[in-house]
């Protein structure tokens, strides 16, 4: 049943501003994402990427657009815009409270209430159908959702009003899926990844305000809360955060975790403990609003302060001016003055930006790239064409969120050259080889084409995935090794310690990929031996420049009988160097146009 949050009548017939978001979206939350991404990138970065890359598109709700404070139905309509990753996760902190009094209430989770974990502070109020009718007529969707932070955080919510979901943790991964598997890098899912990153980051940092663990609805202003923005999360960034396991477990168990932890060893101003002195007894009982933290055992010091891990708790009030209960004298309270809260605030900033970088370190998969460069034509010194084959591999590293994805990249792919004593040269590759023969569902996973390279050149594959850079090892083009010349002139039978050379049947002309080092790329029934010609079947072998018998080369595809040009290549006379014939029955090179049938082949996909 829909419960109506009566207190926003309350706040309607007092005109006065009502508060439950935890952390300043203002200031607060911004900064503990943005040293939550410095946090990531010095301590938890893996090696060979970087999160520095360019801006991404989205939409989104920034600041500069306003506040949406209390009032009117997804007023907050989103944007398209780019923005680099840093601030896409920054800014989410701001836009997970917007509409600020409706987000609010979702961003509560009492550990110790497994049935009703989700805040039901103001319940006492629920039942006045007066105010319920007034409530439904000034707003029919302010209602409390009966949803709690950790629900909202991973994707529960009630597709209706307020409470639609868009950018949960499992958003987040649907999106960046999505974003990846793109054949443009403009599309706007980067952006909206990230976005999901820095809300669940703000969730995630809510676990770390007591009063949002403790069922503390606080509809008036909460200590802790006011007592930190943006130079507080400064100030106090570098302090020791909470010994929480942070690498263990799901991120939706570390959630539980911080909440329960932090339930258990600090005080929201309204739960903290009471102390009565029973009439007719003289003797004092404490009441708690939860188990821990007691005070049971703990010795105030001289001036009333009661201390857990070496932590200001509370301070014991001994004003004369306390109410009077029904169930005794109200004689002492326990305070949250500015002491308690700087210790408070110590360790619990420092837990929140830690946790929330951990946040980002489970949402980034892990890739293996690889590269390898291959001369195209490796029997030929004076070749500069080259395959460059390159694989980005999805690793699994525990805990991982992308365990079960199979993730295909269509986008952020580019090739770095960097000439011998110059500067780097960024090119972004197309999914469609530009030489080679592009396969059926074309991606960066696994991708080939043919380049020219100067000798001495780097090579090296970069993917920018909407901000996050993988890159891969380094290839160094080697510089040719000067050979001895002898005059003794060079034929296709020299001695048996030369290069093996391919040979094959009629009709699968080998390309230069197909060596002894790499079979699978040669034609079936390819063979390797010293003498072109063993066994005295027709067999192909490679043409040689310095063999002036062999100097034709064909084009295809098409293939026509009797066609041919001079020898070129790909780039100046587009067509593939190719090879002769030769006769097994007088060792010579045969005429390809004697030849019926085609063996000539361009370069196979």
């Amino acid at each position: 049943m829909e419960n109506r949050w009566i207190l926003i009548i309350v706040v309607i017939l007092a005109s006065m501003p009502i508060q439950v978001m935890a952390y300043n979206n203002i200031g607060a939350h911004p900064s503990i994402n943005r040293y939550a991404v410095d946090y990531f990138e010095k301590e938890l970065l893996p090696e060979g990427a970087s999160i520095r890359g360019e801006e991404s598109w989205g939409y989104a709700w920034d600041e500069s657009d306003g506040r949406e404070e209390y009032w009117g139905v997804r007023h907050t309509v989103s944007e398209r815009r780019s923005k680099l990753l840093q601030d896409w996760i920054k800014d989410g902190g701001f836009s997970a409270d917007e509409p600020e009094l409706n987000m609010g209430l979702v961003h509560f989770y009492d550990p110790t209430n497994i049935n009703e974990p989700w805040l039901t502070d103001p319940k006492f109020l629920m039942d006045n159908k007066f105010l319920e009718y007034v409530a439904y007529a000034r707003d029919p969707y302010l209602v409390i959702p009966d949803l709690s932070a950790v629900q909202w955080a991973f994707d529960q919510d009630l597709g209706s009003g307020y409470y639609i979901q868009d950018y949960s943790w499992n958003d987040g991964l649907r999106y960046y899926e999505a974003a990846l598997a793109s054949d443009s890098r403009m599309n706007p899912n980067y952006g909206q990844a990230w976005r999901a990153v820095g809300e669940t980051m703000h969730l995630i940092s809510d676990m770390t305000v007591p009063a949002h663990v403790r069922n503390d609805g606080h509809p008036w202003l909460e200590p802790y809360e006011a007592s930190v923005g943006a130079w507080e999360v400064t100030h106090y960034k570098g302090g020791q955060f909470l010994d929480l396991n942070y690498d263990q477990g799901t991120l939706r168990d570390l959630m539980v975790r911080i909440a329960t932890v932090v339930n258990r060893k600090f005080y929201s101003a309204d739960t903290t403990p009471v102390r009565y002195l029973e009439p007719g007894s003289g003797s004092y009982f404490t009441w708690y609003s939860y188990p821990q933290p007691s005070l049971e055992g703990l010795v105030p010091d001289a001036d009333g302060y009661y201390y857990l891990d070496k932590r200001a708790l509370a301070r014991e009030d001994t004003s004369l001016f306390q109410p009077a209960l029904p169930a005794g004298v109200l004689r002492n309270v326990y305070r949250l003055d500015e002491k308690v809260l700087d210790d408070q605030r110590i360790v619990l900033i420092p837990t929140a930006i830690r946790a929330s970088a951990e946040v980002l370190d489970r949402f980034l998969p892990r890739f293996d790239a690889r590269l390898t460069v291959e001369k195209f034509l490796p029997e030929d010194p004076d070749d500069d064409q080259y395959i460059v084959h390159a694989t980005l591999k999805q690793v699994h590293v525990e805990p991982d969120a992308w365990r079960g994805y199979d993730l295909i990249v269509r986008n952020g792919a580019y090739l770095i050259e960097t000439p011998p004593e110059g500067k780097p040269i960024e090119g972004p590759l197309s999914l469609t080889p530009l030489w080679a023969t592009a396969p059926a569902d074309p991606n960066f996973n696994d991708w080939a084409d043919l380049f020219k390279f100067e000798p001495g050149t780097t090579v090296q594959m970069k993917y920018d995935l909407g901000g996050y850079v993988i890159t891969s090892n380094k290839v160094t083009i080697p510089k040719p090794t000067p050979t001895p010349t002898t005059s003794k002139p060079k034929t296709m039978t020299d001695s048996p310690t030369s290069t093996p050379i391919p040979k094959a049947s009629w009709g699968c002309a080998n390309t230069a990929a197909c060596t002894p080092d790499h079979p699978e790329l040669c034609c079936p029934g390819t063979t390797f031996d010293d003498h072109p010609c063993a066994g005295c079947e027709p067999c192909c072998v490679w043409f040689m420049d310095d063999d002036p018998d062999i100097n034709r080369a064909v084009c295809t595809p098409p293939w026509e009988k009797d066609a041919g040009i001079d020898v070129g290549n790909k780039y100046d006379g587009g067509c593939w160097q190719v090879r002769a014939f030769c006769s097994c029955e007088t060792g010579e090179t045969v005429d390809y146009k004697s030849i019926d049938t085609n063996p000539w082949s361009s370069l196979p996909g």
